[in-house]
Order: C-alpha cells, then structure tokens, then sequence
C-alpha cells in the first residue's frame, strides 16, 4: 500500500556517486488512506512517527538506487474515526499476525537541476518500491511532486491507488454483508523529509 511509501522522497537528495544518507520525515508529514463502500466514503490517517533512519545511495545524475530503505506502517495505528471500520480493517489486513505495511524503496529518478534548487516550484519524482501486505510483497511505480523547501529539506506529494486483493485481502463486509468495501483504496501522502548527506 503504499505508500506509502512512503517516504519516496529519499531519492529527491543530492548525494556523490556513493553515500548514506540519513533522513527524518517530519511529524507534520500526512498520510493517509481513503476508500469506499457501497454506501459511503471513508479516510484513516497513520498516526505513526517515523524515527531518523540511514539509508545506501549509489546516484549517477538524476538515477538513484538504494539498500537498507523501509517504512514500516503499524495497521492498528491507522485512525479512520470509526471504531469499526479501524476493527474491520484490521482484521481484513490480519494485523495480529502481519502487524506492518512496510515499503522499500528500490530507485528513483528526477531532474538533477532540482535537487540543487534550480527548479522553482514543483517538479516529478519517479520511484519504483516494494510494498509488503499481509507477507504478499508487490513492486510498484510510483509518481510524485517534489519541491525543495530548504537545506537539505524537501516536500514530496502524491497518491497511489491497489487492490486488497492482489494482497490477499478480502475487503471487509459489515451488517450481514449489507455494507461491503470496496477493493480498491488509495494511499494519499504528503511529506516533509530532512536529509544529511556523508555520514
């Protein structure tokens, strides 16, 4: 699920050829999930706060491949505002026995230019991660807006949709079967990332 990802922004730092990286995603970053039944619309924000992590980066212009990246998503931390649809979708994503979304980031690609700032506004981010569901792992593409919004500090926006069940998830039912989520949902992120270079 995305993510995600999450997250992706890792990518979107200037680095040499090789290096690590050490990055934090800022509390006031957003993520969150949306999704519809057949009656209605519902949205969970993850409430998890994400510590500084050291990453790998090998980059060649606007290329970069990464080791040692992941984000892990605790599913019971997703609040929704609704008791039962948090109860339904945990139990839908098994959480007691696969408690984490997790989302490795593989590559990326973006203009050289903007990571340095010579781009003033926006600009794309192109990223391929792994994400974990329920033990069923799925690589992605995903796109992105990035913008440099300081030293070393940038915002990254997007929105990825997957079905429950290329995971193995049976989206959840309630009242009898009366009430039935939908398979697709979408994770929407909107992060702020902090990055240090050469450690």
């Amino acid at each position: 699920m995305l993510l995600m990802a999450t997250i992706f922004l890792f990518g979107a730092k200037p680095v040499s050829d090789t290096g690590k990286v050490r990055y934090q995603i800022d509390s006031q970053s957003k993520l969150y999930l949306k999704g519809t039944t057949n009656v209605n619309e519902f949205s969970c924000d993850c409430t998890d706060r994400f510590q500084p992590q050291n990453i790998e980066v090998e980059s060649q212009g606007g290329h970069s491949k990464f080791k040692n990246t992941g984000i892990r998503i605790t599913v019971q931390n997703f609040n929704c505002r609704n008791r039962k649809i948090e109860s339904d979708l945990q139990d839908a994503m098994k959480a007691d026995k696969y408690p984490n979304i997790s989302i490795d980031l593989a590559e990326s690609w973006q203009d050289e230019k903007c990571l340095t700032g010579g781009c003033k506004d926006w600009f794309d981010v192109q990223t391929k991660v792994r994400i974990t569901i329920t033990n069923v792992t799925k690589t992605r593409s995903i796109s992105a807006k990035a913008k440099v919004i300081g030293k070393n500090r940038f915002q990254l926006r997007g929105e990825e949709s997957l079905n429950m069940s290329e995971f193995g998830i049976k989206p959840p039912h309630a009242m009898f079967g009366l009430i039935k989520v939908n398979d697709k949902i979408t994770f929407h992120f909107d992060l702020i990332v902090q990055a240090d270079e050469n450690l």
